[in-house]
């Protein structure tokens, strides 16, 4: 009997071994791409991971992108090319996400919206530190046509308050800015390049952003809007007509001068 038990005990260990082995599922499908020569791979169903150190070569006359990066997971460095004109790229919310870094979607410096369009800016999939301005992407949304720079700030401002929108959320968009929010536009004003910005009380609505994180975030928002209109040299924010509420709520302890242009451009 003793025996029989110690062999039960046996096969149960070794049972119990082999069902916690794993093994870590490659990035890149094998047969995605070839090492050498580097094929294009097949967009459709590419997991690239977000939170890895991707280097990137742009060859403009081909339409091709060149990838990079060390998989920690995979212990290997992993490469692959991609035809960012295929509308498959454009459909994978990951390789789309790299496609708009490369060709300047995602930017440290401010896009400006040509007329009839304006930008919203929300961070993008997986980014995590919100003071980056990289980690920011530009959307375009409809704007006014032959209209004065106070009446397209007005129409983007009342656009991003509204979040981003299912779909965009979907592809992993991120925004202190959502459905809750997007009544908080109070009034928009621009005089002598200077722009100033009215919300609704919204302490109690959205009250994460008098955190460090959610508020950076919230604030990198509104300044990249704000300054894609060339004419605007300086923003000043208020709730309620109060300079003083917005920085105590996003804890400043007095107001503090206008935002500008020069020191928003000097933030990387």
């Amino acid at each position: 009997m003793r025996s029989k038990l110690v062999l039960l005990g046996l096969l149960l260990t070794l049972g119990l071994a082999a069902c916690s082995k794993t093994t870590t599922p490659h990035a890149i499908p094998s047969n995605d791409v070839s090492d050498d020569p580097l094929e294009l791979a097949d967009c459709e169903g590419l997991e690239v991971p977000g939170n890895q150190e991707i280097d990137t070569n742009l060859n403009e006359q081909d339409g091709i992108l060149e990838f990079s990066y060390f998989d920690s997971d995979a212990q290997e460095d992993l490469r692959f090319r991609i035809a960012y004109e295929d509308p498959a790229c454009e459909e994978n919310p990951d390789t789309k996400r790299l496609i708009d870094h490369v060709l300047g979607v995602s930017s440290s410096t401010t896009p400006e919206a040509e007329d009839g369009t304006v930008y919203v800016f929300f961070m993008a999939k997986d980014a995590l530190l919100p003071y980056e301005k990289s980690a920011y992407v530009a959307t375009e949304r409809p704007g006014p046509n032959d209209a004065t720079t106070e009446e397209r700030l007005r129409t983007a401002l009342a656009e991003l308050v509204r979040g981003p929108t299912s779909k965009e959320r979907s592809e992993g968009l991120q925004s202190t800015f959502s459905d809750k929010t997007a009544r908080l536009l109070n009034n928009v004003e621009v005089v002598g390049g200077r722009a100033s910005v009215d919300f609704r009380d919204f302490r109690k609505v959205i009250p994460e952003v008098s955190t460090s994180h959610a508020g950076v975030a919230f604030q990198f928002a509104l300044n990249f809007t704000v300054f894609q209109f060339g004419e605007i040299k300086q923003v000043e924010y208020s709730i309620e007509g109060s300079c003083k509420r917005y920085r105590e709520f996003r804890q400043a302890e007095v107001c503090q001068p206008p935002r500008t242009r020069e020191s928003w451009d000097k933030i990387d």
